[in-house]
């Protein structure tokens, strides 16, 4: 299935980009506004989990999905940016722990999805009548993924390489 390389693909480039990022530097640099790394990744979990609900919905109508209920009722911005707020406190290992366990699940689930499924419009009505989960998980795992990842590569290049941008 074409789904799974994809979302392995985004979640080795996540990966990737925070490769040697230790100790204050997960949390003391502002990555994306005033996000740290930490912030970032836990942001990215969040955004897993409420994939997996997705996923999870597809296969069971009547299956509980708190992760995308909150996200729906009160908002992309206030969703993520109290999910943060949430994790903040916990260490990093833990952060990294809980983003490749959903990940898991993630994988483990789409590998249950009836393939017709994957491309059949209208199963996210909340998400638009067009589209389909094959479409959700390009756009909002897959490319999320991959621009946040950027925005961590550049943290992490000018932090640990000292690079600066626009510098030669």
């Amino acid at each position: 299935m074409f789904i799974t390389g994809l979302l392995e693909y985004g979640h080795q480039t996540v990966l990737k980009s925070i490769e040697g990022i230790e100790g204050e530097n997960w949390e003391s640099g502002k990555v994306v506004g005033e996000w740290s790394a930490k912030d970032v990744l836990n942001h990215l979990t969040s955004m897993e989990h409420i994939f997996l609900d997705v996923l999870k919905s597809a296969i069971e109508k009547d299956t509980t999905t708190p992760y995308l209920d909150g996200y729906l009722s009160k908002g992309p911005h206030v969703y993520c940016n109290e999910q943060v707020e949430a994790h903040r406190p916990n260490p990093i290992t833990a952060t990294l722990q809980e983003f490749e366990e959903v990940h898991a699940q993630v994988m483990a689930t789409v590998e249950q999805l009836d393939p017709t499924l994957l491309s059949q419009k209208g199963t996210l009505s909340w998400y638009g009548e067009v589209y389909a989960l094959d479409d959700y998980a390009v756009y909002a795992n897959y490319g999320h993924k991959i621009e946040h990842a950027t925005q961590l590569e550049l943290y992490r290049q000018t932090t640990l390489f000292g690079w600066q941008v626009g510098k030669k």
